[in-house]
């Protein structure tokens, strides 16, 4: 059987979805500890914890700082306070910036997030 072009486009999408639905799903599916977390705290490996959920910012922090804003701070610990306020705005991320975040979703937190000692 001779698939035509269009055919064979639609059936390469169907894959590339499939394989890429089961990846995100892999990866989420693996829960963190925030004594992981606070290991990946610098420019090189940024994670943070928001709403219970883990997040890898690396690749996205430059994007930010230019804003003017560093997300530096944040990294290997919980953010959610500083991201239902967005910092001294006091106010809440936008939708846009909402979907930015999810993106970069690792997991769940697997332990309550708590204050780490220095």
């Amino acid at each position: 059987m001779k698939l035509s072009p269009l055919q064979r486009g639609l059936l390469g999408l169907v894959a590339l979805s499939t394989l890429l639905a089961g990846h995100l799903a892999v990866g989420q599916d693996q829960s963190f500890d925030l004594s992981e977390v606070s290991q990946h705290n610098s420019a090189e490996s940024c994670w943070v914890v928001v709403e219970k959920r883990v997040y890898d910012l690396t690749r996205y922090l430059p994007q930010h700082n230019r804003y003017g804003v560093s997300l530096l701070e944040f990294c290997g610990q919980d953010a959610t306070e500083a991201w239902n306020t967005k910092g001294e705005a006091n106010r809440p991320h936008s939708r846009r910036a909402q979907a930015v975040l999810r993106q970069h979703l690792k997991g769940p937190l697997s332990s309550p997030p708590a204050k780490l000692d220095p």
